[in-house]
């Protein structure tokens, strides 16, 4: 904890929030005199480097975060700066980090100031020290090696290219427990054989004099494992006894920065994908790429289950994985059901030795992978699935984490998938309940709209439909007449003939009633039908006097059976005809108002169903 009185600098155009961060401060027991500004003018005018620490409001309304970042650059000063906003997406948190800010911190979790502030107050500290060491170093190699021993960097020392100290931190990050087994060594021991070449570039410029810039290396220790490390190389004024140059190598372990840069990308190209989803169907395929992607997988799988029955809903598979679409898993055996009952992660690195484990409940899905981790997704109402992916190599923390990561948001979009299905389907209920409505209001009967629903079905299997044309044509025949739902009672109940502004006024209704369902997702698809169901095979229909087969098929299907329909109930202006009579007039018409195929099959159909 800070003791002594922090010299704080907070562009901020609020007084409200300059004031929540005092607070905030002063319950961490820091103590603090700030300054606050609101333009880049005043940011300038008073910034000099008597400031402990900047507080950066994320957007100013002329003057953000990221400019201040560039403006303290430009001026070479050491002060940490920490972002404070009340949003931030994933891409503008990385931005931040990637321009130097020390940490960004939300307005609704203002308690991580105090423990951030003293977080950036150290890494300036060890910043400070390790500067000096440097310098201090250069003067006296017996002083640089007692300073570099408590160095929190690995420091090396070589000649020419062979390396003659390394600190302890450096041997640890090397993988080494003494410097015997790294003397003698060159730093081109340490690199793949893709990044020797840019050492050597790097050196070369070196001995020419050049300034070398930091550079980030894939290191690889004795013990062969990987680490990324940022680097930084300066000649100093020292030679061996071959008068070979001395240079001094100041490295460190940036492998978890960088995940953790990898981590706030992976979670923001999640986010901005599910972002342009709609539904579920297209929320899932894009997730399993993404997981693969994004954890190097060769499998990824996820499995969404009704929490009242217990029964998988939807299956969706990836990758070799991408036989599982639809398998029936159980929500209580195996791994996954392992998962979804206690919610808590399954890690399994060693598949091929644990063949009999019941995992997936299908060994196919297992053959060609090493380790499979499986977490579940959580929505607000609880667990809703899982989300699994299988590698050929281990699955680590890192993994984990982004995984987990990725699951959160997914189970929040899904969350957010389910709850506008469920409006869309509420709303599609209250369009068939308003069609039912108009139908018993102009027909005195309920079940026109059903009959037509059914027979429109049969007809059209009978014409080679698919399972998808069947329920657009379902649901084209309930709602075929929504658009009347606003016409008057004295023109749909009238006793006589329509004069001509009413029967112009009818004639609207096809496309009144497209337009009604056309933005309902779930009803898409039926408004050309409902547009058409008006048109007649010979062009003489409205609204747009199509002909033949210009018409789509379940509109021709619905205007032959919308004719016989009304043909055979009552009605205010006449009395209803029989079966026969109604027929003889479908086969009087076929060729002209009706497509004499589905005159044929419709005929057929009510043959079959006993109707006539």
């Amino acid at each position: 904890m800070t003791s002594s009185l922090l010299k704080i600098l907070y562009l901020e155009d609020n007084p409200l929030d300059v004031d929540l961060a005092v607070v905030a401060l002063k319950q961490a027991g820091i103590d603090c005199d700030f300054q606050s500004v609101d333009s880049q003018n005043e940011f300038l005018d008073i910034l000099d480097e008597s400031f402990d620490i900047i507080l950066a409001d994320y957007t100013l309304p002329q003057y953000n975060a990221l400019e201040a970042l560039s403006d303290l650059n430009k001026k070479e000063l050491d002060i940490p700066v920490i972002i404070i906003t009340g949003t931030i997406s994933e891409e503008a948190a990385v931005d931040c980090i990637k321009q130097g800010a020390a940490d960004y911190i939300l307005k609704d979790r203002m308690t991580r100031l105090g423990p951030a502030v003293n977080q950036a107050l150290e890494e300036k500290r060890l910043r400070i020290a390790k500067a000096q060491a440097e310098l201090d170093l250069i003067a006296s190699e017996e002083r640089y090696r007692f300073l570099a021993e408590f160095s929190p960097d690995g420091i090396i020392l070589y000649f020419g290219d062979e390396i003659s100290y390394v600190n302890q931190a450096g041997l640890k990050l090397l993988g080494a427990s003494k410097l015997e087994e790294i003397v003698g060594k060159t730093p081109s021991d340490f690199v793949s054989v893709d990044e020797e070449e840019i050492l050597r570039g790097r050196e070369t410029q070196l001995y020419s004099g050049d300034a070398v810039e930091s550079a980030v290396f894939n290191l690889i220790r004795l013990d062969g494992k990987t680490v990324t490390i940022e680097v930084k190389t300066s000649p100093i004024d020292l030679k061996d006894d071959r008068g070979q140059q001395a240079f001094l190598t100041v490295f460190r372990d940036i492998t978890d920065r960088i995940q953790r840069e990898k981590e706030l990308e992976a979670i923001a190209t999640v986010s901005e994908t599910l972002r342009m989803a709609d539904n579920l169907t297209q929320m899932v395929p894009v997730t399993l790429e993404q997981v693969m992607i994004l954890l190097d997988a060769i499998g990824s799988g996820i499995v969404l289950f009704d929490i009242t029955s217990w029964d998988n809903t939807f299956v969706a598979g990836n990758g070799v994985w991408a036989s599982m679409t639809n398998y029936p898993f159980s929500s209580k055996k195996g791994a996954i059901g392992q998962v979804f009952q206690s919610g808590q992660t399954y890690i399994n690195n060693t598949v091929q030795d644990n063949l009999n484990d019941p995992l997936l409940g299908n060994e196919e899905l297992i053959k060609y992978l090493e380790a499979i981790a499986i977490i579940p997704l959580i929505a607000q109402n609880g667990i809703i699935g899982i989300l699994g992916i299988g590698k050929d190599s281990e699955v680590t923390e890192n993994d984990i984490r982004l995984l987990k990561a990725i699951g959160d948001i997914v189970g929040n979009a899904l969350q957010r998938a389910f709850l506008e299905e469920d409006l869309e389907a509420n709303f599609v209920e209250t369009v068939l309940a308003l069609a039912n409505t108009l139908e018993v209001r102009h027909t005195q009967t309920a079940d026109h709209s059903q009959k037509m629903a059914l027979w429109s079905q049969e007809t059209l299997r009978r014409l080679g439909g698919s399972i998808e044309d069947l329920r657009i044509v379902r649901l084209a025949a309930l709602l075929h007449d929504i658009g009347k739902i606003g016409m008057s009672d004295d023109i749909l109940l009238k006793d006589g003939p329509l004069t001509d502004e009413e029967w112009e006024s009818v004639k609207k209704h096809p496309e009144i009633g497209a337009e009604i369902v056309a933005p309902i997702q779930k009803l898409a698809d039926i408004a050309p039908i409902i547009r058409a169901h008006q048109e007649k095979f010979d062009g003489t229909g409205y609204p747009f006097g199509l002909k033949g087969e210009e018409i789509p098929l379940p509109a021709r299907v619905i205007t032959a059976i919308d004719a016989y329909g009304a043909m055979i109930e009552d009605r205010v202006y006449r009395k209803s005809r029989s079966g026969e009579e109604a027929i003889a007039e479908l086969n009087a018409c076929s060729g002209m108002d009706f497509d004499p195929q589905v005159v044929d099959a419709f005929i057929r159909v009510l043959k079959e169903m006993g109707e006539v």
